[in-house]
């Protein structure tokens, strides 16, 4: 946005998220035909430790011109924070860091990513590239613990036979349409309707229901979030259900975090950049208590004919540590905790104090 103190210098404090995904959209093809792109995000600007904007506020983006293509560490999540003078961005994660050496290269074959991004009315919007890789987890194991034999909850392990493959997910939590009771996690891991899905007793598997016929795979993203751009882009919401054989057996709280709290609303009205940063918790039946953070909204992974595929948060670790998950933890409910203890980058979490949580959304699968 133009400064109207001096307008030749610009200020991106203002840009909406409405100004980032209108910018995100326009060059979205640009982006992803490089190589070295695989996503993108909007969210604030990540600084380093040692960029030169890392202790206090420049009003010019001049320095930051001047500093942009000489740094041989690459920015990752991990090693970057948010500052309260972060600027609002497009996220663009590659999976290789480029040397100054190379940035020359890179220009020439169109392979570099543009500092920012210009639309036809005149507005700017920066961008912020990531070295990320798409972490797939360790091998799918259950952690040592022993579900009791008289409840299950959020949080338990569940499994399907699928072709003679044996399927394992987690429970989100328990939901209801107001006359029957299901287990809610991914459509992926829920399986077709009328499939046996199991759940793990003190060792021993148990039959618990059976996938039920209702489950949404994705959405139109202009249909999720009306006001918002996206015209070819749908939202991943992978929400299966299972239909329980005996309700008497099932508690309404999550394994290692306890009663829910009302539902968060994110939507066209309440989604802003005040997301970025926002702690979370879950209880995943593999993994065990998980703590996070929102990295970055709206966060689009894939792209399939001429269709855009869009997680609505990007979650990762807490501060500068990475989030612990493995495969098997699909389904997991993720839920924002207040108030909560943020602990400072670098340093394990603080002791969990037991508050309800609100629910945020399920686990799709992370990127950090």
């Amino acid at each position: 946005m133009l400064n109207p103190l001096n307008p030749y210098r610009r200020s991106f404090a203002s840009l909406s998220i409405k100004d980032l995904l209108d910018a995100r959209e326009a060059y979205h093809v640009h982006l992803m035909q490089m190589e070295n792109v695989f996503a993108t995000a909007i969210g604030l600007y990540r600084i380093r430790e040692h960029d030169w904007d890392y202790e206090k506020y420049h009003p010019t983006i001049d320095a930051a011109r001047a500093d942009r293509g000489k740094k041989a560490t690459a920015r990752t999540m991990e090693n970057t924070e948010v500052k309260k003078w972060s600027w609002p961005c497009v996220l663009v994660f590659v999976t290789e860091w480029l040397p100054p050496s190379e940035l020359r290269r890179a220009a020439t074959h169109n392979q570099l990513v543009p500092p920012f991004l210009y639309l036809p009315d005149g507005r700017v919007v920066p961008t912020c590239v990531i070295q990320a890789s798409l972490w797939k987890g360790a091998d799918t194991r259950l952690l040592g613990y022993q579900f009791s034999s008289r409840t299950i909850g959020g949080g338990y392990p569940i499994y399907i036979d699928v072709q003679g493959k044996e399927h394992v997910g987690s429970i989100g939590c328990v939901v209801t349409d107001g006359a029957r009771h299901f287990a809610l996690t991914n459509q992926h891991v829920a399986g077709t309707a009328g499939s046996d899905v199991f759940t793990l007793l003190q060792g021993d598997g148990r039959r618990i229901g059976v996938s039920a016929n209702r489950s949404r795979r994705d959405v139109p993203c202009e249909t999720l979030y009306p006001g918002l751009p996206g015209p070819t882009t749908r939202g991943n919401l992978d929400v299966g259900l299972i239909e329980m054989d005996d309700i008497s057996g099932w508690t309404a709280q999550v394994f290692g975090l306890g009663l829910l709290g009302p539902v968060a609303e994110f939507n066209s009205h309440t989604a802003s950049l005040d997301w970025i940063g926002t702690p979370a918790v879950a209880h995943g039946a593999h993994s065990g208590d998980l703590q996070g953070e929102i990295k970055a909204l709206f966060y689009r992974y894939r792209t399939m004919g001429g269709v855009d595929y869009v997680s609505d948060f990007l979650i990762g670790g807490v501060g500068n540590l990475p989030l612990k998950t493995i495969p098997g933890d699909s389904g997991t409910l993720w839920c924002i905790e207040t108030p909560v203890s943020v602990p400072a980058a670098g340093k394990a979490p603080a002791k969990k104090v037991n508050r309800p949580k609100q629910e945020l959304a399920k686990d799709s699968g992370f990127i950090y």
